[in-house]
């Protein structure tokens, strides 16, 4: 049976607990002559002093019975190394999760955090509800918040002008949606926003992805990084969650051409003119 893996943003002594006493994480182990082991990943090599504090004084607390090591990987690795750990039964125990929650429940291999909340009698009032229920998903929470930052865009084409700047780099706002390019083109040319595109040319968009993201990184990583990619292409769309789990499992790459394929077919008239991917709107 797949083992659950509990995905957290920190809240160190609840989750750590809740996840020693019940062993669902991939890398954890126990053994009778020693504590167990539990490994926390994280992304920000700024925080991590703090986050070694804390873990210090976790595993001083339960010395000899738990005993927690830090996993630091940088961002630009993150989501593929785990990825991949999590097909090997290797990932940690707990790990930091972003807006990719939906992701990680659809493919099962996160564990409700609900009963330890209630077990340990923990006040969720203490954190703002949007950023709890960021990370609720049926009902259901996988995700302790940790900390808010947000991501914005400004623009000042005085600066352009005055510094010979030639462009500006998008990011993150480019998961599930990689035609943000033309539509900024089209608004800076018109003043005017073009509407999202149809599910039958997201399809032959995310296809040509696909190819793209296997001709440079190779099959394997190729597909793993697309799967943020593929999450997102298709919100919005009816009883889409099955379809979204394939997308998001599947290793080859004809098997998830197939798939892509099925979209256009169950769902080519659906209408995504004005849905916009996460985490940005038309109103930011």
């Amino acid at each position: 049976m797949k083992k659950k893996i509990t995905a957290l943003l920190l809240a160190l002594t609840l989750v750590l607990s809740a996840t020693a006493l019940t062993g669902c994480g991939g890398g954890g182990g126990e053994s009778s002559d020693g504590p167990v082991s539990l490994t926390l990943s994280l992304w920000d090599e700024a925080q991590l002093p703090v986050i070694q504090e804390n873990v210090d004084a976790f595993n001083a607390a339960h010395e000899g019975e738990i005993e927690v090591t830090i996993e630091q990987i940088p961002w630009d690795t993150y989501w593929t190394k785990l990825d991949a750990s999590l097909e090997t039964n290797e990932a940690p125990d707990v790990f930091w999760m972003n807006t990719y929650v939906q992701k990680y429940v659809d493919a099962g291999v996160l564990e409700p955090l609900d009963s330890y909340i209630e077990g340990e009698s923990f006040d969720m009032s203490v954190y703002a509800e949007g950023r709890v229920n960021a990370y609720n998903v049926n009902g259901e929470q996988y995700a302790l918040p940790k900390g808010l930052d947000a991501v914005v865009v400004a623009l000042n084409t005085e600066l352009f002008d005055r510094y010979g700047v030639d462009g500006v780099m998008i990011g993150r706002a480019t998961y599930g949606r990689p035609w943000i390019f033309r539509e900024i083109r089209h608004y800076l040319d018109t003043g005017e926003l073009l509407p999202q595109p149809s599910v039958c040319e997201r399809v032959e968009i995310a296809k040509r992805h696909l190819a793209k993201s296997v001709e440079v990184k190779g099959e394997r990583v190729g597909v793993l990084e697309m799967r943020r990619h593929l999450s997102n292409y298709f919100k919005g769309l009816p009883d889409f969650k099955p379809t979204r789990l394939q997308l998001v499992t599947l290793t080859d790459v004809n098997e998830i051409n197939a798939t892509l394929d099925y979209i256009a077919q169950e769902w080519g008239g659906a209408d995504l003119s004005g849905a916009v991917p996460p985490p940005l709107s038309h109103g930011i």
